[in-house]
């Protein structure tokens, strides 16, 4: 009686120490996780950032309904705008991506959506550029060495997600994903760095004739 007792307990701790033993590595692999040149089948990180849409504002506050409950709030942007912190200008009506600190509703980076949306040029004699989509979608334009997939904001950052255009048709759906530094952006100008290069880009006004590539 003792022995299988004894068998049985030694059995559970068993089981338990490979059951702790496989959250410890899962965690692990979470916090260590890098961003940069990653597939997108392997994000498992939780975003910081809320979309909001500025009802009004003023020297110092923004009044804003929150896109997934509804609420109404007020967020102080002061210190960013000093900061440098906001990308994008501050417009009523316009949808904006923040982080703030929930503590004190004071806003550390926010940056205008809206303002982004549309298509930009970086090369317009040749008509090189790219579509921003409200929904996420990124698409390219007669670019050569990659194409674009989609757009996201995670914890402060701006990502791109990419695929190169010498893939194989099977490999289309394995996207990369990369941070943009945002320089500027304002209703026609658009100057971020992704992937090493500089991105200079501008509203084209007049009518360009040019291929989509998505999908």
């Amino acid at each position: 009686m003792n022995f299988k007792l004894s068998e049985r307990l030694l059995t559970i701790l068993l089981t338990l120490l490979v059951v702790c033993s496989c959250g410890d590595n899962n965690q692990k692999k979470t916090e260590e996780y890098n961003w940069e040149g990653n597939n997108i089948e392997e994000q498992h990180i939780p975003d910081s950032m809320v979309r909001v849409t500025v009802d009004s504002f003023d020297s110092d506050s923004l009044y804003v309904t929150i896109k997934s409950t509804k609420e109404k709030k007020s967020f102080c942007y002061y210190s960013a705008q000093n900061g440098n912190s906001i990308i994008g200008t501050i417009r009523q009506g316009d949808e904006y991506s923040i982080l703030a600190n929930t503590k004190n509703n004071e806003i550390k980076s926010a940056f205008n959506i809206t303002q982004m949306m549309g298509q930009w040029f970086f090369d317009t004699q040749h008509s090189k550029g790219m579509i921003f989509d409200a929904k996420g979608a990124l698409s390219s334009i007669n670019t050569d060495e990659i194409s674009f997939r989609r757009w996201q904001f995670l914890n402060g950052k701006l990502l791109i997600y990419y695929v190169y255009t010498q893939q194989e048709a099977e490999e289309q759906n394995q996207f990369e994903v990369d941070t943009v530094e945002v320089q500027k952006l304002t209703t026609d100008e658009f100057n971020f760095q992704f992937r090493n290069k500089q991105y200079n880009c501008i509203r084209q006004k007049d009518a360009l004739k040019f291929k989509v590539v998505n999908e």
